[in-house]
C-alpha cells in the first residue's frame, strides 16, 4: 500500500471553491482505484468546536488544511499518475477568483 499526504494553505474566504477542488479530486482518486481518507481543514474554518482527543497535541495554523489518500501498491499509484496527467480536470487548488488564490499545494513523497 502506498499513502500519500498533501499539504494545503487555504484562503479562508474561499472555502467553497476549495470544497469543489477537493470533491472533484477525491471522485477522481477513487475513479482510479485509490482510496481517499478526506480532507482536514482547521477547526476553526470547520466550524468543528471539539476534540477527538481533549488535552493532546495543540492547535495548528488556521490556514493550512491536509488531504491522505492510498493505493494498494506502487503501480496503482503509478497508473493513476498517467492517467491524470491525460485527463487533469479544469479545476486546481491555485486557480485564482477575482486574483485571490483558493489555496497553495505542497506535496511529500507518497509514505
Amino acid at each position: 500500500m502506498i499513502t500519500c499526504f498533501l499539504r494545503y494553505t487555504i484562503n479562508p474566504d474561499k472555502l467553497a471553491d476549495f470544497e469543489h477542488y477537493a470533491r472533484v479530486w477525491m471522485g477522481l482518486i477513487e475513479k482510479y482505484g485509490g482510496t481517499h481518507h478526506g480532507y482536514f481543514v482547521p477547526a476553526k474554518i470547520h466550524r468543528q468546536r471539539h476534540s477527538v482527543f481533549p488535552g493532546i497535541g495543540e492547535a495548528g495554523p488556521d490556514n493550512v488544511a491536509v488531504a491522505l489518500f492510498s493505493f494498494p501498491s506502487v503501480e496503482a499509484y503509478e497508473t493513476y499518475r498517467a492517467a491524470q496527467l491525460l485527463t487533469i480536470p479544469n479545476v486546481s487548488p491555485s486557480r485564482t477568483i477575482m486574483n485571490r488564490p483558493v489555496a497553495s499545494l505542497s506535496t511529500s513523497a507518497p509514505l
